[in-house]
């Protein structure tokens, strides 16, 4: 597998301070009345909390193995690989890359969805009797899940500003496998390793790979329409990578975590 008259003038100037007062205090109401109104016109007409975002993201991905990575052969090897523990397993360096939108339902509370493509490299460290071996597999990834703000400034929508820390988490989907590549080795005939290097040549070895993906982030204003987005994310795999019908009994998979920069526009 692969935020008197004196008197009278003194009446008179009473008079008109009483007069003046109710004039005055009308006139500080409809003032401040006035610029609250052109506030909420300046944040609310614009862009709030409950516009809708579509932006692009993309950043690292730092790839764990789980279980045994199953053993391979290598075009005309003589031998597998034989099964590899994930103890052997070393941080992989991947990426992640694609659109995301996010439609709010209140302002603590939204749905998000991702379409990307995921780089996930997979690393196993040399035994002694054995090389070092590097699986990378490329796939669609698309998830769809709720994101709720933990904090929220309204005043940041009409211009520069943290506008959000927000914390998400739903399924993340392989949605397809395009892309695979082996760094291994193959044996010869007198039991010699030398590197090589490999590949599946169709989907067929792989399970749709299922995640649970959590994330934490902030959303900062850079215009009324305008963000950058900072995010923090774990994705833990539910199943096993490989088909049981080409790998019986082997449970291998990986874990995630990716570190995300976003630029989006909110309408």
């Amino acid at each position: 597998m692969y935020i008197n008259q004196e008197v009278t003038m003194k009446r008179r100037s009473i008079r008109s301070i009483y007069t003046a007062l109710p004039l005055a205090a009308l006139i500080a109401v409809a003032s401040a009345l006035s610029l609250q109104a052109q506030e909420r016109h300046t944040i609310y007409d614009s862009s709030t909390p409950l516009s809708v975002v579509i932006g692009v993201k993309g950043g690292v991905v730092l790839t764990s193995a789980r279980q045994q990575f199953p053993s391979v052969r290598i075009g005309d090897s003589y031998a597998g690989s034989g099964t590899i523990s994930s103890s052997f397993g070393r941080t992989g360096l991947g990426s992640r890359y694609g659109l995301e939108v996010l439609i709010p339902f209140t302002s603590r509370l939204g749905i998000v969805g991702d379409l990307a493509m995921q780089t996930s490299d997979v690393r196993l460290a040399a035994d002694g009797s054995r090389p070092a071996v590097r699986f990378d597999i490329q796939a669609v990834q698309g998830e769809i899940g709720l994101q709720g703000n933990l904090y929220v400034d309204t005043n940041a929508f009409a211009g520069p500003g943290l506008r959000t820390v927000y914390l998400s988490g739903g399924p993340d989907i392989a949605l397809g496998v395009i892309e695979n590549r082996l760094e291994g080795y193959r044996v010869d005939s007198n039991n010699v390793m030398t590197p090589a290097i490999g590949s599946f040549d169709n989907n067929d070895p792989f399970r749709t790979l299922v995640a649970l993906r959590f994330a934490g982030g902030v959303r900062y204003g850079i215009g009324v329409h305008w963000e950058m987005q900072g995010e923090a994310s774990y994705a833990f795999a539910l199943n096993s990578l490989f088909s049981s019908n080409v790998v019986r009994d082997n449970s291998f998979t990986f874990d995630n975590v990716g570190i995300m920069l976003g630029l989006g526009y909110r309408f």
